[in-house]
């Protein structure tokens, strides 16, 4: 598509594509299955418009210390909704696709591309065994719930570092924030290592898109209410 232009103008455009690419189409591999630690990412889906009064999962994803790049796709494995037929109720409540209504095809994707790559782990070695394991966690790790028990509430503005600090007492584990451009939580993850067990999440994990709330200000903590009015208004307009 630059054949056209000069050949210094040509090389300028090509670093300027390469620079303002996405880094997530750089991230995958399918070539190499090693990894260091599982993130297991929540998210607050009232920061999403939705009406959910609890966290729900995102995922869990085999990762690496060192590296942005993080192991991919690393079966032909297809994903199989009859495997998961005890689980269904469980995935519809807490795993439930906050962007569109087919719920099935995100467990889909998140199996195809993560779950393929944790059969090194016992209690994540295949489809059933990774579904559950996952939910198990996420309900192990409500930091939601132990922010609340401490009367850190949805709907109101907080310091960050006061959170990290309560979930980390409730639950001996690091909570990391990922917030919008407006530091609005969205996420709240934390990081296992190979046996499953919470761990301090490493450089490639602090400052990343799941933990880059601005620690120096006050997060807002939306709350379900708010959005379920705005609904409502707009549906009345």
């Amino acid at each position: 598509p630059f054949e056209n232009f000069p050949d210094p103008m040509r090389l300028s455009l090509a670093l300027l594509c390469a620079l303002v690419a996405p880094t997530s189409l750089l991230a995958c591999d399918t070539n190499d299955h090693s990894y260091s630690f599982d993130l297991l990412v929540m998210q607050w889906p009232p920061a999403f418009n939705k009406n959910i009064n609890h966290l729900t999962l995102h995922g869990l994803w085999p990762s690496r210390a060192q590296s942005d790049n993080y192991p991919c796709d690393c079966t032909n494995e297809q994903f199989d909704m009859s495997k998961l037929s005890d689980l269904e109720s469980r995935l519809d409540q807490n795993w439930p696709s906050l962007f569109n209504k087919d719920s099935q095809s995100f467990w889909a994707h998140e199996w195809t591309k993560h779950g393929t790559c944790s059969h090194d782990i016992p209690a994540l070695d295949g489809e059933y065994n990774y579904f559950k394991t996952a939910l198990d966690l996420r309900d192990a790790y409500d930091f939601s719930e132990a922010l609340t028990q401490k009367g850190i509430t949805p709907g109101g503005s907080y310091d960050p570092k006061e959170m990290v600090q309560i979930a980390q007492s409730a639950m001996n584990a690091q909570m990391v924030l990922g917030c919008d451009n407006k530091n609005q939580i969205q996420t709240m993850s934390l990081c296992l290592d190979k046996t499953l067990q919470p761990m301090d999440c490493p450089s490639s994990i602090l400052g990343g898109s799941y933990a880059d709330c601005k620690m120096d200000q006050k997060v807002y903590w939306a709350a379900p209410s708010s959005y379920a009015q705005e609904e409502a208004t707009v549906a009345t307009a």
